[in-house]
């Protein structure tokens, strides 16, 4: 299997992964936060909270990641989920309204850097794969709108004294399976070459005459120089 390949389908199931993830808390969320809200009109806050943190993440994800690669900054937004499902089932277990807006906002921070996926598919494909790849990836979410609801009802009771505690604890174990999908073959970006290395200039020499517009040859050329780009970037 082609390395751009092997990528998309890893960046596929961290798809289905963040979309399990969030359909599970779309559909557990409201009714946890209305049983621990004193006054019920709160019972939305956190999902408030959520969509908060995502927002206030997005930029600073993307920075981040230009600094330390993609690898290593979707490693770092699965810890991040893992540590808001952590907080999340915490608050669920001591009753604390609070606690569970908080754990949501760090959620929507880990969503935040789960919307790099389709880029980072963009990144590592070739011209010819390039829409297929963001297709593919995107696609993997399709099993989070199957998933997320059948987990939430299947864990919202593994606590009888603690109403959804299983639901939240399942979150972070789903963000621990992404971890486990990002480590071994998302590469990271190189964005600028190491201080003690000189720069290096790519030239690429292109024929433009007329042997090259026979059939595909000027198609195939194209291609594999973009290949070659790519290799070049990834390491």
């Amino acid at each position: 299997m082609e390395k751009q390949h092997r990528n998309v389908l890893v960046l596929s199931a961290t798809q289905a992964t963040l979309q399990i993830t969030g359909v599970t808390m779309v559909a557990i969320t409201g009714l946890a936060g209305y049983a621990l809200a004193d006054n019920k009109s709160f019972a939305t806050v956190p999902l408030t909270c959520y969509v908060l943190g995502s927002a206030i993440t997005t930029i600073p994800a993307s920075f981040l990641m230009k600094a330390i690669g993609r690898r290593a900054g979707f490693q770092t937004g699965t810890l991040i989920g893992m540590l808001g499902g952590a907080i999340c089932s915490f608050g669920l277990y001591i009753a604390n309204f609070w606690l569970l807006c908080a754990g949501m906002m760090v959620m929507g921070m880990y969503t935040a850097f789960g919307k790099y996926y389709r880029f980072a598919a963009a990144d590592a494909a070739t011209d010819s794969f390039r829409a297929k790849a963001i297709s593919f990836t995107l696609a993997g979410g399709i099993l989070g709108g199957i998933v997320g609801p059948e987990m939430a009802i299947r864990t919202k009771d593994l606590f009888p004294d603690h109403v959804f505690l299983g639901s939240y604890m399942s979150l972070a174990v789903v963000c621990l399976l992404a971890l486990g999908f990002a480590r071994p073959f998302i590469k990271k970006m190189v964005t600028s070459p190491p201080s003690n290395m000189p720069p290096r200039r790519l030239v690429v020499l292109v024929d433009t005459s007329a042997s090259m517009r026979r059939a595909n040859l000027w198609d195939d050329a194209r291609s594999r120089v973009s290949t070659r780009r790519h290799s070049l970037v990834i390491r």
